[in-house]
């Protein structure tokens, strides 16, 4: 029982009706997906049982162009795949489902498959909430319009097949 005194179970942090002394998750938990995938943009949304501090995670499988996000400081590195967010001001977000963060990322020929790896996400007074991931989701191949080596969005000319350099000199 959560409030015998002498059962060793003082509590339920995260209100699952599971004794934290006996819950594998006693913080919290969260579920991380994705949603919105286009050939350079995804949402990573969340579903958790208990407000969300803070996260960290590694982005694979493309290369990140930036992130944005409620916190008022989400930051990533593209070299590594890492993104991060947090609040200086001790905001949080609510428990429940939203978006976590929204990633651009360079669009590839032939597409791609993209996950998240290494997440940590913090609840109410530094606590770990357990964190759980969807796996891995395919990216679709970018428009390449004359079949060239870039996709359209980075292609200064995407209707005329060319080798980087201006075509029309």
């Amino acid at each position: 029982d959560c409030g015998d005194c002498f059962g060793g179970n003082y509590g339920d942090f995260d209100g699952d009706g599971t004794c934290d002394a006996n819950d594998a998750s006693p913080y919290g938990e969260v579920s991380l997906s994705f949603a919105s995938i286009t050939e350079g943009y995804v949402e990573v949304h969340y579903s958790s049982d208990v407000a969300i501090y803070g996260y960290q995670f590694r982005f694979n499988g493309a290369t990140i162009i930036s992130t944005s996000g409620s916190f008022d400081i989400t930051s990533s590195n593209p070299a590594s795949g890492i993104v991060i967010g947090s609040s200086t001001s001790g905001e949080s977000l609510a428990a429940g489902t939203g978006v976590l963060v929204a990633i651009s990322f360079e669009a590839m020929l032939d597409g791609s498959e993209i996950s998240l790896s290494e997440i940590v996400v913090g609840g109410e007074e530094a606590t770990n909430i357990v964190a759980s991931s969807a796996g891995s989701e395919s990216v679709p191949a970018c428009e390449n319009n004359d079949g060239d080596l870039f996709c359209n969005v980075t292609d200064a000319w995407p209707n005329c097949s060319d080798d980087g350099s201006d075509p029309y000199d």
